[in-house]
């Protein structure tokens, strides 16, 4: 069978399997140089663990976020230095539907702090990651195929956050107002609706206890990559337990990270090896020898062989895993809505196609689509499988 291969150089499957783990260990580990090692070891433990818990282990409520305010700015640290400022480019690409993620947040988070104890929800709905018709935009080739509820109170100091993933419109009406879901889900531009819901946080007038307590049913509101299916009564039940810091331990890196952290030695393969020590835990766990990562390129697919025998380009750098800047920051953040989602999207790598080749008699370059476990043409529209 004839395969794609590169015009230049032998195929650099390096690349794939780095958007497939979702790692952005070079922008991760220059930001962490900029801390104190304590701070540094606290932030990657934190982040590690996230990403096990979301991105590996596919649950629906994430790990619990704090953000605190000083002098009308918001951070993710009580310190509040500026490393941990969640209005920035790191924290929210300005392309991601129009900017729109960063608003919403910033406004939700004052909301809260201006009504202490009452939950506020924001919801991110699933659809296009891009609201812009711009062929530059790096979100044009993602859609987000899970909703993001986004769970807030403040405590008098500072405000905690928990995500949960739902599958669209359905997951949302128990706790949103019925007639404002109906209002926006009759609006047909999907863009319009993505923009309306994030527009307009809500603001529930109930106390976290009470939010917490009722009763919401039992319906599926998510099914992970592996056909699980989340019930409504479980997801509040760990999300109650997420809140009340009690649902699992923190995650802890190995004292051989820590070592390396405290002496200042924080380069990219720490913060890989941090990462994908989180992944070969959770395959030895289950025994498995495939996994696939939610929010993983499509259909790529991570076996324990190239688990174990994964070597990292120097040169490449795709932040977060499909060329966007920044590091898994919690579900505001861009990087983290893409990677703890399941997103439908589709990488364009250079290559040259065998089929357009060995009919012109040259080497025809083209941009090769990937996606769903796909490579294809666009030229000649010849497909063949995928697999990074």
């Amino acid at each position: 069978m004839a395969s794609y291969e590169t015009c230049t150089a032998p195929p650099r499957t390096t690349a794939a399997e780095l958007c497939a783990y979702g790692i952005s260990s070079i922008q991760e580990s220059e930001r962490l140089r900029s801390l104190s090692p304590d701070e540094a070891i606290a932030e990657l433990e934190q982040q590690v663990g996230s990403y096990s818990l979301e991105v590996v282990a596919d649950q629906p409520v994430s790990n619990r976020y704090g953000y605190w305010y000083c002098e009308n700015r918001i951070y993710t640290h009580p310190s509040c230095k500026p490393q941990y400022d969640i209005d920035t480019e790191s924290f929210f690409h300005p392309h991601e539907r129009g900017d729109l993620p960063r608003y919403s947040t910033l406004t939700s988070l004052r909301i809260a702090r201006e009504n202490p104890g009452t939950v506020v929800l924001l919801y991110s709905p699933p659809g296009p990651a891009a609201l812009d018709d711009n062929p530059d935009n790096v979100f044009r080739d993602i859609q987000y195929e899970d909703g993001q509820l986004y769970v807030m109170y403040f405590d008098g100091t500072q405000t905690h956050a928990v995500a949960v993933k739902v599958m669209g419109a359905n997951g949302i009406r128990h706790f949103f107002p019925p007639e404002f879901v109906d209002q926006v889900e009759a609006i047909p531009d999907i863009r319009e609706r993505i923009a309306t819901y994030l527009n307009h946080p809500i603001l529930t007038g109930l106390q976290i206890d009470d939010f917490l307590s009722r009763d919401y049913g039992n319906e599926t509101v998510y099914i992970g990559k592996d056909g699980t299916e989340h019930r409504l009564a479980q997801v509040m039940r760990d999300l109650k337990s997420t809140f009340a810091g009690a649902r699992s331990p923190e995650y802890q890196l190995d004292e051989s990270t820590r070592r390396a952290i405290r002496e200042g030695r924080i380069n990219k393969n720490i913060i890989r090896d941090a990462y994908l020590g989180a992944v070969r835990t959770y395959m030895d766990r289950y025994g498995l020898q495939r996994l696939s990562l939610a929010g993983s390129c499509g259909g790529a697919e991570i076996t324990r062989q190239k688990l174990d025998g994964l070597v990292l380009d120097d040169s490449l750098n795709l932040g977060g895993g499909f060329g966007l800047p920044g590091w898994y920051a919690g579900p505001f953040s861009s990087v983290g809505r893409a990677l703890s989602d399941r997103s439908s999207r589709e990488r364009r790598q250079e290559m040259c196609c065998p089929f357009c080749s060995k009919k012109a008699g040259h080497r025809i370059k083209v941009k090769a689509i990937i996606k769903n476990g796909t490579i294809s043409c666009p030229r000649c529209k010849a497909s063949a499988p995928y697999r990074c």
